[in-house]
């Protein structure tokens, strides 16, 4: 799978721009986090799709931290050490 992801960040990242790349690697380190913690896949999957549409491609683009660690803990208060 870490090649998968490598590649797929890539392509993001010519064809997008470098934050679907790192935005990408958060994603997939929250994923395993989540994984970690015993979460089903739907769930995790519902969680991360969530964290896209609210924004969090955009967070990293501007480089906001803060907003960032709001978004994720707002979406995942269990892990707010993660942040």
């Amino acid at each position: 799978m870490p090649g998968l992801r490598r590649a797929v960040r890539e392509e993001l990242e010519n064809r997008y721009g470098q934050e679907y790349g790192r935005a990408l690697n958060l994603l997939a380190r929250v994923r395993l986090r989540l994984r970690q913690a015993g979460w089903d896949n739907r769930r995790i999957q519902q969680t991360l799709s969530e964290l896209y549409r609210a924004g969090i491609v955009e967070c990293v683009r501007a480089g906001d931290e803060k907003e960032l660690e709001r978004l994720l803990t707002s979406h995942l208060p269990e892990f707010a050490a993660f942040v």
